[in-house]
């Protein structure tokens, strides 16, 4: 197993397009380091990284809506909402793949 990661195989990873690789290195504090000009990212700190970023899901017993918890820094402090999200989320999430409605509440919170 690799030690480092390439910013195309962090995308692979993550189940997200470079450009959200970049993205989450300078919003959401992804690991990485620039070595002559390239991303490299400590899979063992992804790993670390994504657990943090784990996503949450809830179904309501009475209304059976899917809901999803989606964890935030907001001055320097770990806070958490729900949103509203479809059964497809969450085979999405289950896939390794961030749901769409995931990422952009994501964007909106940071």
């Amino acid at each position: 197993m690799k030690t480092f990661l390439s910013t195309k195989e962090v995308a692979r990873f993550l189940g997200v397009n470079e450009k959200m690789v970049y993205t989450l290195v300078a919003e959401k504090g992804l690991p990485a380091t620039k070595v002559t000009g390239k991303w490299l990212f400590p899979r063992y700190l992804v790993e670390q990284w994504l657990e943090n970023e784990t996503i949450n899901f809830f179904k309501s017993d009475k209304s059976e809506r899917w809901w999803m918890e989606i964890n935030y820094t907001h001055n320097k402090t770990r806070k958490s909402t729900l949103i509203p999200c479809a059964y497809q989320d969450y085979l999405t999430a289950s896939d390794q793949i961030f749901p769409e409605r995931w990422l952009k509440t994501f964007r909106k919170l940071n």
